[in-house]
């Protein structure tokens, strides 16, 4: 697994979020979009997040990632989660400013082959919402492989997963 992939002239750079990220995290996690495609769809209390955010940062559980272009401008952010049996679950959003530029492919490899790396015997899992074809596609480009059809959080929902042996 590498820590760099390009697609065309878009080179992205990667960086473990801090602290200092917490009110761009909150911006991003209450874009309309983000919250429609969201399990959870209604917006997140400032307080609760400053909070959720400080608790978690620094968890080594907790993987925040944030992806800058070459102009240094922030274009999305990946969130892995370890859970249980040696499984890790994967979110990931896009600025609405950066939207529809063939990112969400390219930082969810990074973030993924990343984490990878780092955890060789883990299992990453994407539970997507049925209804969201574009994070569907997304994921399936970056080298994840479908595992089934489910409901999740009580959505209609698939799964998805990436291991060490897909990371390219």
């Amino acid at each position: 697994c590498g820590n760099s992939f390009k697609n065309k002239s878009n080179m992205l750079t990667l960086r473990r979020a801090t602290l200092l990220d917490s009110e761009l995290y909150y911006q991003w996690a209450n874009d309309a979009l983000v919250r429609a495609q969201s399990f959870n769809t209604v917006a997140i209390d400032h307080d609760t997040h400053t909070k959720w955010f400080a608790e978690r940062i620094n968890n080594p559980d907790f993987y925040f990632y944030i992806f800058q272009n070459e102009s240094k401008q922030n274009v999305g952010q990946v969130r892995i989660t370890k859970d249980k049996d040696n499984t890790a679950i994967i979110g990931v959003s896009i600025d609405s400013m950066h939207r529809g530029k063939g990112y969400a492919t390219q930082i969810l490899n990074m973030a993924s082959d990343n984490f990878l790396t780092e955890n060789p015997p883990y299992t990453v899992y994407a539970y997507i919402k049925k209804s969201n074809g574009a994070s569907i596609h997304s994921f399936i480009k970056a080298n994840f492989v479908f595992e089934k059809k489910l409901i999740y959080q009580d959505q209609p929902s698939v799964s998805y997963i990436k291991t060490i042996e897909q990371c390219k």
